[in-house]
């Protein structure tokens, strides 16, 4: 099983930033929450380790493949997904090719999410360890 690691580099008032590495190889860029001790729906997970699995459902709100990060601490459901903006995210992370501010909020955002996400499923597969840690 691949082991991938998710280094946070930069904390702002509404989203944490970070990059998505597999044997110190960049593999995209992410958009979390704050850390707001891990409340549910406005804060970005623990750090730790992770186990995710790739989910499809057909009733889900996301209709295509991404991933499922398991056994978060007090937290369900928390996701790996497409999309731009800190105001998309209920706890979830969302990848990236890049930061770029895309509606000009004054916050950068993921771009190219959904490509991204489809590489990272390309080359991950149906199962990876995450281990996120704060670098800030």
């Amino acid at each position: 099983m691949k082991i991938v690691t998710l280094d946070r580099t930069q904390r702002e008032d509404k989203q944490t930033l970070g990059v998505m590495l597999h044997e110190g190889k960049t593999l995209c860029y992410t958009l979390e929450l704050p850390w707001l001790d891990n409340q549910k729906g406005i804060s970005c997970i623990p750090e730790g380790e992770y186990e995710v699995v790739s989910r499809q459902t057909p009733s889900s709100h996301f209709k295509y493949k991404h991933y499922h990060i398991l056994d978060v601490p007090d937290r369900s459901w928390i996701l790996i997904h497409g999309g731009n903006y800190h105001t998309q995210i209920k706890g979830c992370i969302l990848v990236g090719s890049k930061w770029e501010d895309i509606n000009g909020d004054g916050y950068r955002d993921v771009v190219n999410s959904r490509k991204t996400l489809e590489s990272l499923i390309d080359f991950l597969g149906e199962s990876f360890r995450l281990k996120i840690s704060n670098c800030f």
